[in-house]
């Protein structure tokens, strides 16, 4: 099958007289090539039937897999996308009854003259069209809707400008188009802390052993403090481009290697925030992210720690807390982590939290348990700690009663909790991991879905399944779908 290619078309006076700032085309691009579909132009036009007919016909003769164009689909007078498509395809407009009966029970009930209701000039579409309603209805600010036309034409996709919306309503084109023919991109991202002149060597003696597998990419970064040059890898053959990134990184001295993971932090957490398609998410990652803010504004950064267990609420609060330290400092993070180590740990457990704490390179305290008394040796020993970050969620035994920012409990030595993840669900916090790329530990691949000690800690029944050798197994913790079985694997 040949490879695909694609051509964006954004239409819009506001974007070219720079009183709004275009953010179509940059979600498009990332979820089309992380598909393996190429994108061969994208043109941004004014509100004008002739210029998106010729740029329609233009793209056309580069013989582009499909069209997409996003924005001018409203019923002001300025929205001609429908009439610069029919133009482009030497085909007149004409209210589409389907098209009508959807904006009537949005519009009331009204009739199919326009002058009288210049509302139904969004039901004026190209003949020939061919109409999918794409359902909203669970996705806020949409709930009133049921759902969103899309209008394709020959391989020419109509997509609406506003941004949420619009990717909303990729979501199912990309389900409805391209499923059959996505291959999936596998790709690494490379950072280095030294001049792209210095590494120059290195990479063109790997792009010469792997021209025939990986496409590999070079770029300086004058904007961040966290390293100078990114490298992409990218192949269809996820081993090739494994085997490139160790050869690159083999060739190059260790210190000049950044942590991929923490290089891009401070962007990545923010931009999950803006740009998720889940918008409960999006809540409450904002609600953390400010929580944090809020912290690192009223107290001094030597006044805080972080408890970390290796878990994966706390792996997660580690990331968001370095995101927003790096946001906020312009530096590598450098928060105290506090380590309450069990009398009878995992060993894979143990072996992650040291491989973290040397990741995200934060100082660590381990301290003795039962946690009280560990953290009474803690602000005994160390009196100018005065709140600690906790990986605490509502759903957790005793997380019903607690707030964003609270004192400990009488009888504890005095302490500010801080709970940044509160309002976070068991599915958001493998949203973020795995969205981000976030490693965590191996145990939760095994089926644990809640770590405690090895005593009381088994893989959750709930994924157990009996493979094809009559083997019983279990599934990854991030495939449960019942989150009130979180726990069900504790004794």
């Amino acid at each position: 099958m040949p490879d695909m290619s694609v051509g964006i078309i954004i239409i819009g006076d506001e974007i070219l007289k720079g009183h709004v700032s275009e953010a179509n085309s940059g979600f498009l691009c990332k979820e089309l090539y992380s598909l393996g579909i190429k994108i061969g132009k994208i043109s941004v036009i004014q509100d004008s039937v002739a210029e998106i007919a010729n740029e329609i016909r233009t793209m056309k003769s580069s013989n582009y897999s499909y069209i997409l164009t996003t924005g001018g689909v409203g019923p002001t007078h300025d929205d001609v996308t429908y009439e610069g498509v029919a133009k482009a395809f030497n085909t007149e407009l004409m209210l589409n009854s389907q098209m009508m009966d959807y904006y009537k029970s949005y519009c009331g009930n009204v009739t199919g003259d326009m002058d009288k209701n210049p509302q139904l000039r969004i039901a004026n579409i190209p003949v020939g069209s061919e109409i999918v309603i794409i359902p909203t209805g669970n996705e806020e600010p949409f709930k009133s809707w049921n759902g969103y036309p899309i209008v394709k034409v020959s391989n020419v996709i109509v997509l609406p400008g506003i941004p949420e919306l619009m990717r909303l309503c990729f979501k199912e084109v990309k389900k409805l188009y391209f499923n059959d023919i996505l291959r999936e991109l596998h790709h690494r991202n490379l950072f280095f802390d030294c001049n792209e002149i210095i590494i120059l060597s290195a990479l063109n003696k790997a792009v010469d052993v792997f021209k025939e597998s990986v496409v590999f990419g070079s770029y300086p970064v004058l904007s961040s403090k966290f390293y100078q040059t990114r490298v992409t890898l990218e192949s269809k053959d996820e081993m090739e481009v494994m085997k490139a990134e160790e050869f690159l990184r083999s060739s190059l001295p260790e210190q000049c290697i950044v942590d991929p993971v923490l290089a891009t932090a401070g962007e990545d957490v923010y931009d999950l925030a803006n740009n998720t398609n889940d918008l409960q998410f999006a809540t409450v990652l904002k609600a953390s992210i400010k929580v944090v803010e809020e912290a690192f504004a009223s107290h001094k950064p030597e006044s805080l720690f972080i408890n970390f267990n290796g878990g994966k609420d706390c792996t997660a609060l580690l990331h968001v807390v370095a995101a927003v330290w790096m946001k906020t400092f312009n530096t590598l993070p450098k928060i105290r982590a506090v380590h309450f180590k069990s009398n009878d740990p995992f060993p894979e457990l143990e072996e992650f939290i040291e491989t973290t704490i040397k990741r995200y390179n934060v100082p660590v305290s381990h301290n003795r348990v039962p946690i009280r008394e560990g953290l009474g040796d803690l602000l005994a020993e160390n009196p100018e700690l005065v709140a600690g970050f906790l990986g605490t969620r509502r759903s957790d035994p005793h997380g019903g009663s607690m707030q964003y920012n609270m004192m400990t409990d009488a009888g504890w030595p005095k302490l500010l909790r801080i709970n940044p993840l509160l309002e976070w669900t068991y599915k958001n916090v493998w949203t973020f991991l795995k969205d981000l790329k976030v490693p965590y530990c191996i145990l939760y691949d095994q089926g644990y879905t809640s770590i405690g000690n090895k005593s009381n800690t088994f893989p959750n029944p709930k994924l157990s399944f009996i493979d094809s050798d009559g083997v019983k197994k279990f599934h990854p913790a991030y495939t449960l779908d019942d989150e009130s079985a979180e726990r069900a694997g504790r004794a």
